[in-house]
């Protein structure tokens, strides 16, 4: 999956205004990108129930159906913790279940993988069904397995943004993001996409990333979603430099009042014409 196809699940978090729009939103770049007629995630709850929250298929469902412990290839999927790829006939496998009231008579092949957390727990599945044979070589499933692999990432980040949105310490949601992106394995690509959901979830006038070169002791700018060109082109900064290279260097959470008349600041007149006043750097953390 390159850049491109990241971006397009990118616009999924953009456009999503809530946890369940967000859902759908990824189950239907999921059905795009993998050429398929129709996408579902199912989420874990209560042990081994899985509930569905977003179906192209059958929207009206979401909620509504829910899969008790190894029914159907999904149930077998959540349970064995392993993709299942079927290529035809995918309705004559004994452990096909139909749901009552969703129509599947078109149904040739499938695709049912796991979605894991960071702490590679199963947390959902995805189904992806065809109404037509599929050929799945071995580059075709890991294509299909990268794009549920994003999703995942993707869905546990917005997740994690919203409920610490929900709260009043706005810190402790960026605590919660950078949690969910630095054990991601698109790092770059994805802390890409989620400057623009940190921004739009929190209100944020300008989000950005710097990621440390160690070798030159620099924080570098490698995402942002400033329209400005001049903040987009902004230079490295030295480790105990400004605010962000301190929040580095001493490992801990900085507020700025107002930036204008921050000493440590650079770029004061770049913040008075964009507008900004208050800040927050939160260092990012890669464990292990």
């Amino acid at each position: 999956m390159d850049s491109n196809d990241l971006i397009q699940f990118a616009a999924c978090l953009t456009r999503a205004h809530s946890k369940e729009d967000c859902q759908h939103q990824i189950s239907h770049e999921l059905a795009r990108w993998n050429e398929a007629e129709s996408c579902d995630i199912f989420y874990r709850e209560g042990g081994d129930t899985l509930v569905l929250k977003a179906s192209t298929l059958a929207p009206e469902y979401r909620n509504r159906l829910k899969l008790g412990r190894g029914v159907g290839l999904v149930g077998l999927a959540l349970q064995q913790e392993l993709p299942t790829f079927i290529a035809k006939d995918a309705q004559l496998d004994p452990n096909f279940a139909k749901y009552p009231g969703i129509d599947h008579d078109n149904v040739e092949a499938l695709a049912i993988l796991p979605m894991f957390d960071e702490v590679s727990q199963v947390f959902g599945v995805v189904v992806v069904r065809w109404n037509r044979a599929q050929e799945f070589s071995e580059d075709r499933m890991n294509s299909i397995s990268e794009s549920i692999t994003v999703a995942s990432s993707l869905l546990r980040g917005f997740s994690a943004a919203y409920h610490a949105g929900a709260d009043t310490n706005r810190l402790g949601a960026l605590n919660e993001v950078s949690k969910t992106i630095t054990k991601s394995p698109y790092l770059e690509e994805i802390l890409q996409l989620l400057v623009h959901l940190t921004a739009q979830q929190f209100n944020y006038r300008v989000c950005t990333v710097r990621l440390l070169d160690e070798k030159r002791g620099e924080l570098v700018l490698r995402a942002t979603q400033a329209p400005a060109k001049a903040y987009q082109k902004k230079r490295a900064i030295a480790l105990g430099e400004s605010i962000a290279g301190r929040a580095i260097a001493e490992n801990r959470s900085i507020i700025v009042r107002d930036v204008r008349v921050e000493e440590d600041y650079i770029g004061h007149d770049l913040a008075v014409e964009q507008g900004l006043r208050s800040m927050i750097c939160v260092p990012l953390m890669v464990q292990g």
